[in-house]
């Protein structure tokens, strides 16, 4: 049985040698651009130095040939054309030390300065050479530079050449050694980048069959149990790592969908009584807007409960009265402003709290400022509410006035 969490430390596990495997390999590639680069820049200096030195080296040899010219020659004209020649090869020799000079690094400095010091002696020599060759003649020339002295500093100039091309191929070979282990960089990130494809590769062969393939299988199972289909079993739920916790979550789940059926039937059976009251109160609703009595019904508040249109009518109360919640103070306020209430209406509403608070029932006669007599029958509720019909007593009463005036007169006949 797989251990928990044993899939994430495998992927985790997994992902973290492929990171080290490139940050590797882009560390070892990035050094060895870096050396490459170097390499290139310095095969580029070095193999720019060792053609200036090799021109520098041909170049004077090419002025002693010119000397050698004019030490054979006996013709003013044949001498005139070796020193025209000398001196050019004098002027390049310049040029050339003068680029030789810009390329030189600050450590090769102690080694190039005699050898510049030897060139500077040599153009200046052979200058000297060319001016007496045309202006005194061939043997005051022969004389100059066919001697010991010269030779010596030739071969001083030429040891020193030979030793800055020795520097310079040293180095050659130390850039070709560098080159070898750039090849061998090159070996090891093509193995890093091989451990990296393996690892990929063994990462998403374990992404597979420890993840994917269970997952699909769990959501096949899910799929059922959205279409309606009973789960008995759970594929994987035997299993201890997050594959088998997940499971284990569908399976309660399931547990979940089934109590959610059940109470949605349960839901269903109480609409459908709840449409029966709703149709049962509005039968109701319905029954004492019928009525030729006004209706109200208040809390031990005062809010009212319940109000029917003929109670409505009987006070004057706008139709919207009903549209939110009202209390018997709003019900005095508008009969206020219709001219039918014109006393003290906290008063009255603390002794209609009274007879509820009571709970006896009482009967009333309320004379209105139109002249209408209202008879007002109030009894309590089960649950302390308070219901109260408002009937308007106005005929009634003009005939029990004219009964009593007619008693009144019958006595007084009578006497």
């Amino acid at each position: 049985m797989v251990g928990p969490r044993k899939i994430s430390t495998q992927i985790f596990g997994a992902f973290a040698a492929f990171a080290v495997a490139a940050m590797l390999a882009v560390g070892i590639g990035a050094h060895a651009l870096s050396r490459y680069a170097a390499m290139t820049s310095e095969m580029e200096t070095v193999t720019q130095r060792t053609i200036l030195a090799e021109r520098m080296d041909s170049l004077v040899n090419a002025v002693v040939m010119e000397s050698r010219g004019i030490y054979m020659s006996t013709d003013p004209g044949m001498v005139q054309r070796f020193s025209t020649a000398l001196l050019q090869r004098n002027r390049e020799l310049a040029q050339q030390l003068d680029s030789w000079q810009r390329s030189i690094r600050p450590e090769d400095q102690a080694l190039f300065n005699p050898v510049r010091a030897r060139i500077v002696d040599f153009i200046r020599f052979r200058n000297e050479l060319a001016r007496l060759a045309t202006t005194v003649g061939p043997e005051a020339a022969r004389d100059w530079g066919d001697n010991e002295a010269n030779r010596a500093a030739r071969a001083a100039l030429n040891e020193g050449l030979e030793g800055l091309a020795a520097l310079y191929s040293e180095r050659a070979n130390g850039l070709a050694r560098m080159g070898e282990s750039i090849e061998l960089t090159k070996l090891i990130l093509i193995a890093l980048g091989s451990f990296a494809i393996a690892v990929v590769g063994l990462t998403l062969l374990l992404l597979k069959t420890s993840l994917v393939d269970p997952m699909l299988h769990i959501t096949a199972a899910t799929d059922g149990m959205a279409a309606g289909k009973p789960l008995h079993t759970v594929p994987h739920i035997t299993r201890a790592d997050e594959i088998g916790r997940l499971a284990s979550s569908v399976q309660q789940l399931q547990k979940v969908v089934d109590q959610n059926e059940k109470l949605r039937k349960k839901e269903r059976a109480a609409q459908r009584e709840q449409a029966a009251f709703k149709d049962n109160e509005a039968h109701f609703v319905a029954a004492i807007n019928n009525m030729a009595q006004g209706l109200v019904i208040l809390d031990p508040q005062t809010n009212v409960v319940l109000m029917n249109d003929a109670y409505k009518k009987i006070y004057k109360l706008p139709d919207s009265i009903t549209d939110k919640p009202c209390s018997l103070s709003d019900i005095l306020f508008h009969r206020a402003e219709a001219g039918l209430f014109s006393g003290d209406a906290p008063g009255h509403v603390k002794a209609i709290q009274a007879r509820i608070a009571a709970g006896k029932p009482t009967t009333s006669f309320l004379h209105l400022q139109d002249g209408r007599w209202i008879r007002v029958v109030g009894r309590s509720m089960p649950g302390g509410d308070w219901v109260a019909t408002h009937e308007d007593f106005t005929r009634l009463h003009q005939v029990e006035q004219m009964l009593e005036r007619i008693e009144r007169l019958f006595g007084t006949v009578a006497e």
